[in-house]
């Protein structure tokens, strides 16, 4: 079977060298790969004279200095020793193994023999007396087991053994030899061919008679030095002389002679031959001084190792010593100092294609990164060296190298995909420099398309990765930065992944068009899927669909890794996907029609987990190149075959996307050492792994000698390789075992399974570093040791290598010992039972007398203790009275509790009030058009006052400042809203005149003087002269520093102090600010700004709120205003500030013509007048005569008739005046915030609460709310003012509960009126409870409280109106509130107190009973709940203004 394996290797050997370029040179034996063995790796000494594989399989090489034993991966050395039983010389010439297993080793002086299983030396006396002292070239034993000896000085020897195993040796004398010196002996059949240094001499074994079959053979050898004979399979016989090589033909009876002539390279490369085998294909091979010659039968020729073949395709040293074919198909090479060459004829057939410097003919660069292969072209993109175009198999190589100048060269020669469409136009994607089209081979003209970040419809980016055909017109680009659509006959590149309407570009590395119609995408960000259909018209389109599939942690079947660098379909149609860094995976649907990726990785067999490309042979196998070698993948077994440099591959790393397949199903993948190829079907698996043996078994980390006793026990009897139990003591248990699979075949690849029965529950899979097992402290038993072992392909062997181990416990752990342990407790235990009972007897007789001792005493202590039960039962009544004591102080205390913590409750209560009250102040809020709203109703309304009365009543008085006052305050802020227009509209113009900048700034400064002095603060103005002409805008530097001089007094407290300096620089070192200019700074130790805020204050609408701004009117445009009117004064400001030691503005301005455009300055204007004392006035009113903090009370003396109304409005002059206003029709309460009015009106109680709606602390949606929510205040109707007039302001007051809404300017008399009808609906509303008609709670109440709260009373007044004990106690008590509370409640919803509201109540239920007429009217007083029929009468007379008798008449 192997011979007829390897026969058509052979020939697809042929056949590959002659068709493919790549190969140094055409021969079939290009494909050896040689390993080496020599004193590195453990060998003797690097010259072996003769090698051997005994019948276990190890490996023997006698060299110059010793014996070696070698096991596939150590050595173990014998040497010449000075006992006399050792090896008589280190000079190892020849080795043979008899029917025994013992070797029989010549050496250059003398015989010995290595008994195996007890790994010694060993030898007869008579034979070692005959041979000792002679150098034995030759040993060749028969199959009667006699052994044959050549010697160079004495002829011929036999050896042999009798029946009682006894030894003998006599010289042949009977043989006639040309000369004593023999070289080679063969034992071939019947007849013993001897090699001379004279000539052959052939005799029958048996008589010693001369054999003249081969006479013509004999004469051709005579008087030649023959060093070597071997008879082949075919039975020629080949004679290797120190002149030539003699081949005899027995079918023809032809003699061939083959010689060394220099001019003939398919002659012997050396005219000496040394070594002659025959390998398991049937090869002849022939060593000679010159190397390996291989023998072409067909030709009478033979092959050689060329010496351009690749180092580890030749030997290291071509002097050939000896040659070993072993079963393996491994072929053994001994060299003169080259130490043990060795191959073998089963090595995969892996061909390459490389780059050779000074040959023209082989590719431009060893990196491949793209193939193409086209019936007798095969297409090679390399990274960094171009293209590549291969023709005939190698009779023409065309290289293209792609760059047009040198800047082009580093992308344009980094070829990454080569794509033929079916218009069989080449193209060409290179990293770097964009897409290629190669329109003409022979003049190698080339189309290149770039991105071009200017043109929207090129290409996306450089670095393309990928190229695919849609349809014949367009291609798939996939690149870098995305996915583009590029058209063949417009030239235009669409970008697919914009359709996607991802957040990123796509970075493809790859791209599969399947046979579903989808288009696979595989970037470094996951996997993409899209119909075909959504790419067509796809410039038409703003979006298309697609399928995302990315790796989740939690789900095995997601995705096994998002970084996707291939993509591959089956014939079957499987989508296979390749990863970076997580294996391969292949896309499936499950029974419920749910996707998911089956993911194998190196954990299920795959040599490397980076998968750089993926192919499929006729075989449907999968073939992945990765990061650490070949892989092949059967889907059907789910099993991985792997391949590495040593089985033939130029690299174990292989390169991005560089894979293909030829229309014969050749394999082509690329590296970063050339390109590999192979037929699929032609890569075997190698022969059956062979059966492990035993090599070595230690104790405590010592091997074991064979013979030598431990603790008095002999461990091994013979050689662990030929043992099949061990005893142990349990002092030597811990041992361990080393094995091997004895297969010299990639050892390194092999991989063992070992298991301990009784120890280790499953095989323990090990690799070729580690073929040792250990064990510690087994106990007592036996046990069976099993290992197997794979061969370089990781095919199992079902041979399994079994040693018996037992391991004798200690005796205490022996039966024995455990029976007779068991027999003593037995014993003790009986005599324990009979002491014990004794024992107990005893003691069962001085109980008996201490019982009687005791019971005595016992009833003394009886006596005692009844005596001590009395005592104890009046210490507990008495314990019981004072207990009943403490709980009553219990309780007091538990009073007192209650009153302190009432009261403490209040304390905090008060204090909170108190607090707030303390930090409450009016503030003017942000919203313009509250700004305006509220000071065009403080006008108008009060204008419409004066044309009534028009008396001069201060009054008419007050009225008129509050006029006066406001109007001058919306001036002020219609004038800012026009400033801020005109610097909108950048049509703010300038009117700069001369004049006296100092003194127009020291008039500023004077108009705050009288502030200055009402709020008793320090205030200075310091200024430096100048001689120079100033020119400034005086309006635009009045509003400037009119800010900047309130704010320091709105932020400064009293007693503070602000300054103002002025400064003229003419020169200004520091480069701060042009010259010349004025630096004006103001400068107070207010408060202060924190140093988030500073960033943002010269920003519209912003303030900072704090402590004592709470009451202040801030609209947050002062600073602002302030900042743009500078900047249009081409001026600056700048501020430093530090919280509680205040703030310092500085203000750069120009003061010279040249500053100005001639269009701003006035020439003949005179300086204006400051223009600030209304202003000015206005803010002393508001910071001088601040608003009232607390709630304003006016009811003692007011009539109480008149409905008391709640006006709630933090504007002063707003809430004087409604409260002046309305005090005639109305009792007044009022408060400047929500918070304070929240409190009056649970205080009080009015009858209306008119609020604005923007406010401080408490805002009027907010007490709204609470009011509605609150039991004592839900029933107060509520009017709400506000400047917010938009719906859904509307809409918001009313859902909170107000009852009517007016936004601002509001006409007086249209407020008058809404607060006369709330006023008076409520009133009709307690009218009609008054009736006698039943009223649902719903009719009478405006809420959902006072529903709540009046269902509640009907539900409580239902069951217990026929109670005539029924008190208003009991009634508070079960509405949960207080009588007072119960009170004013029920006044305020139905104007009734509690005891009407009752009577009431009965009322309407007695009306229901005598309606019905069937009980007489003292029956229905008794049934609603009267003790008196009269008094019945009576309250029915005074609420029905008739008597019950009378309404049942009527």
């Amino acid at each position: 079977m192997r011979r007829c394996i390897f026969s058509s290797f052979f020939i697809l050997l042929c056949f590959c060298s002659n068709t493919l370029i790549g190969e140094t040179q055409k021969s079939p034996i290009s494909h050896i790969r040689f390993h080496y063995l020599n004193n590195n790796n453990g060998l003797a000494q690097n010259t072996v004279d003769c090698i051997l594989q005994d019948s276990r399989g190890f490996m023997w090489f006698g060299t110059w200095n010793g014996l070696c034993r070698y096991d596939g991966y150590t050595f173990t050395t014998y040497n010449k020793t000075k006992d006399l039983s050792g090896i008589p010389d280190n000079f190892i010439q020849s080795m043979s193994e008899d029917s025994k297993g013992n070797i029989w080793i010549g050496t250059k002086n003398g015989l010995t023999r290595f008994l195996f299983n007890e790994n010694r030396f060993s030898l007869p006396e008579n034979i070692k007396s005959n041979l000792n002292g002679h150098s034995i070239p030759h040993i060749s034993i028969d199959k009667q087991n006699k052994i044959w000896v050549a010697t160079e000085d004495d002829g011929v020897w036999l050896i042999e053994e009798d029946k009682t195993d006894s030894y003998s040796a006599k010289k042949i004398t009977e043989i006639v030899l040309p000369n004593q010196h023999i070289s080679h002996i063969l034992i071939h059949e019947e007849n013993i061919l001897i090699g001379t240094e004279n000539g052959l001499v052939i005799v029958n074994k048996i008589n010693f008679q001369n054999d003249t079959t081969l006479n013509k053979l004999i004469k051709s050898v005579a008087n030649l030095v023959v060093n070597c004979i071997f008879v082949d399979t075919k039975e020629n016989v080949w004679i290797g002389t120190s002149n030539g090589l003699y081949q005899y033909e027995p079918d023809n009876k032809q003699i061939y002679f083959y010689t060394h002539q220099p001019q003939n390279s398919s002659g012997l490369n050396h005219i000496a031959i040394t070594e002659i085998v025959e390998d398991n294909s049937g090869t002849i091979i022939v060593g000679t001084l010159a190397g390996l010659n291989f023998f072409d039968p067909s030709s009478h020729s033979f092959y050689h190792l060329g010496d351009d073949f690749k180092e580890d395709q030749k030997l290291n040293n071509p002097f050939i010593n000896s040659l070993l074919a072993d079963k393996q198909g491994n072929v053994w090479i001994g060299t003169d100092k080259g130490g043990v060459n060795f191959y073998n004829i089963y090595q995969k057939p892996f061909y390459s294609i490389t780059h050779t410097p000074l040959n023209p003919k082989s590719i431009s660069h060893n990196t491949i990164n793209s193939i193409l292969s086209e019936k007798n072209i095969l297409w090679i993109g390399t990274a960094g060296g171009g293209l590549n175009r291969i023709v005939n198999n190698g009779e023409n190589v065309d290289h293209f190298n792609l760059s047009n100048s040198p800047q082009e060269q580093i992308g344009a020669n980094f070829i990454t995909s080569i794509y033929r469409n079916s218009s069989k136009q080449l193209w060409l994607g290179t990293w770097g420099d964009g897409l290629k089209r190669l329109k003409s081979v022979i003049t190698k003209n080339i189309d290149t398309y770039r991105n071009n970040f200017e043109v929207s419809n090129s290409l996306c980016s450089n670095f393309v990765s990928s190229i695919t055909e849609l349809d014949k017109d367009q291609l798939l680009i996939g690149t870098l930065k995305g996915l583009d659509l590029f058209n063949i006959k417009l030239n235009t590149f669409t970008h697919i992944d914009k359709k996607m309407k991802l957040l990123n570009p796509l970075e493809v590395g790859c791209v599969l068009s399947d046979q579903q119609n989808k288009v696979w995408i595989g970037t470094r960000n996951g996997l993409f899927r899209i119909p075909k259909d959504e790419l067509n018209q796809l410039d038409q389109k703003t979006s298309i669909k697609y399928d995302a599939f990315f790796n989740q942690q939690d789900n095995s079947f997601s995705l096994p890794g998002n970084y996707i660098i291939s993509l591959f379909e089956s014939k079957d149609g499987t989508v296979w996907i390749g990863t970076y860094g997580s294996g391969i995976c292949k896309y499936t649907i499950d029974n419920s029609g749910k996707f998911q990726f089956i993911t194998y990785n190196d954990q299920n067999g795959l040599c490397n987990n980076v998968a750089y490309a993926i192919e499929e042979d006729k075989q449907g196998n999968l073939w992945i190149s990765t990061d650490n070698g070949l892989s092949k993948f059967n889907p059907k077994t789910e099993s991985f075959q792997n391949y590495f440099v040593k089985d033939g591959l130029l690299s174990n790393q292989f390169y991005w996307s560089a894979s293909d397949v030829d229309e014969n199903g050749k394999l082509y993948f690329g590296g970063i050492a050339g390109l590999n190829y192979f037929m699929p079907e032609n890569v075997e698996s190698y022969q059956e792994a062979s059966k492990p043996v035993f090599t070595e078994f230690s104790v405590f980390n010592r091997p074991v000698e064979i013979g030598q006793e431990y603790h008095s026990n002999v461990i091994l009897n013979k050689s662990i390789s030929e043992t099949n139990s061990i005893e142990l003591s349990y002092k030597d248990a811990v041992f361990s075992i080393e094995f091997s699979a004895l297969d010299y075949f990639l050892p390194e690849k092999i991989k063992y399974s070992y298991q301990m029965e009784g120890v280790d529950k499953d095989w323990v899979n090990v690799p070729s570093s580690r073929r040792f097992a250990n064990y510690t402290n087994l106990s007592g038993g036996e046990y069976k040791f099993m290992v197997k072992a794979s061969n370089s392909d990781g095919m199992w062997s079902d041979k399994i290598a079994e040693l018996k181990i037992k391991v004798h416990p200690p005796f205490w752990q022996t039966m024995w010992f455990k029976f007779i342990l068991l027999i003593a407790i037995v014993l003790i235990i009986i005599s324990y039972i009979q002491y014990r009972t004794r024992f107990l007897k005893e003691q069962k007789k001085k109980l008996e007398n201490q019982v009687l001792e005791r019971t005595e005493k016992i009833e003394e202590q009886k006596d005692k203790l009844r005596h001590q039960a009395e005592y104890l039962q009046q210490t507990n009544q008495e314990l019981a009275d004072r207990q009943l004591l403490i709980g009553g102080q219990k309780l007091e205390l538990e009073i007192q509790n209650k009153k302190i913590a009432q009261q403490r409750d209040k304390m905090i209560e008060l204090n909170k009030e108190v607090k707030q009250v303390n930090q409450l102040r009016l503030r003017f809020f942000t919203n313009i058009s509250h700004e305006f709203r509220t000071p065009l109703t403080l006008i108008i309304d009060p204008l419409e006052q004066l044309m009534k009365k028009l008396s001069d009543d201060q009054s008419t008085i007050s009225t008129l400042k509050i006029i006066d006052r406001n109007a001058k305050r919306l001036l002020h802020l219609i004038n800012r809203l026009i400033y801020f227009r005109q610097i909108e509209n950048e049509k703010m113009d300038l009117l700069v005149s001369k004049g006296n900048l100092n003194e127009f700034l020291h008039d500023i400064f004077e108009s705050f003087e009288n502030l200055a002095q009402h709020m008793q603060m320090k205030y200075h103005f310091e200024a430096q002269q100048t001689n120079s002409e100033t020119w400034f805008d005086a309006e635009k530097l009045e509003n400037i520093f009119y800010n900047l001089l309130s704010n320091a007094f709105k932020y400064t407290p009293e007693n503070g102090e602000i300054t103002m300096k002025v400064k003229f620089v003419e020169k200004d070192a520091d480069n701060i600010f042009p010259a010349p200019y004025a630096y004006i700074e103001v400068t107070d130790n207010g408060k202060g700004i924190a140093k988030e805020h500073l960033p943002y204050i010269f920003e519209r609408f912003y303030h900072v709120e704090s402590e004592r701004e709470l009451d202040k009117n801030n609209s947050g445009i002062g600073l602002a205003l302030t900042s743009e009117i500078i900047k249009i004064l081409h001026g600056k400001i700048q501020v430093q500030s530090e919280i509680k030691k205040g703030s310092c503005f500085q203000v750069y301005l120009p003061y010279t013509t040249d500053r100005y455009n001639e269009k701003d300055l006035d020439r003949n204007n005179t300086q204006a007048e400051v223009k600030l004392k209304a202003r000015v006035d206005t803010l002393v009113h508001n910071m001088v005569n601040p608003e009232s903090n607390l709630g304003f009370e006016n009811t003692g003396k007011q009539d109480k008739s008149k409905p008391l109304v709640l006006i709630v409005e933090d504007n002063f002059d707003l809430r004087t005046f409604l409260m002046q206003t309305l005090k005639e029709d109305y009792r007044i309460l009022g408060a400047e915030n929500g918070n304070i009015g929240f409190a009056m009106a649970k205080k009080h109680s009015p009858d209306l609460v008119i609020s604005d709606v923007m406010m401080p602390v408490l805002s009027g949606i907010e007490l709204c709310k609470c009011m509605k929510k609150e039991i004592q205040t839900s029933h107060i109707p509520i009017i709400l003012l506000t400047a917010k007039n938009m719906v859904e302001n509307w809409v918001e007051g009313l859902e909170t509960g107000a009852d009517d809404y007016i936004s601002k300017p509001f006409n007086l008399q249209l407020l008058q009126i809404r607060m006369k009808n709330l006023i008076e609906s409520r009133m009709k509303l307690k009218r009609m409870f008054n009736s006698s008609q039943n009223i649902s709670a719903e009719n009478i109440t405006s809420n959902p409280v006072d529903e709540e709260f009046i269902n509640k009373v009907y539900r409580i007044l239902e069951k217990n109106y026929t109670n005539p004990d029924f008190t208003i106690n009991q009634f508070a008590g079960e509405m949960f509130v207080s009588s007072s509370l119960l009170y004013k409640k029920l006044k305020a919803i139905t104007d009734l107190n509690i005891t009407n509201f009752i009577n009431a109540f009965k009322l309407k239920k007695a009306m229901e009973l005598i309606q019905e007429n069937k009980l007489p009217i003292s029956d229905i007083a008794f049934a609603v709940g009267f003790n008196d029929p009269k008094y019945f009468s009576r309250v029915f007379r005074k609420h029905y203004g008739m008597s019950p008798s009378d309404f049942t008449h009527n």
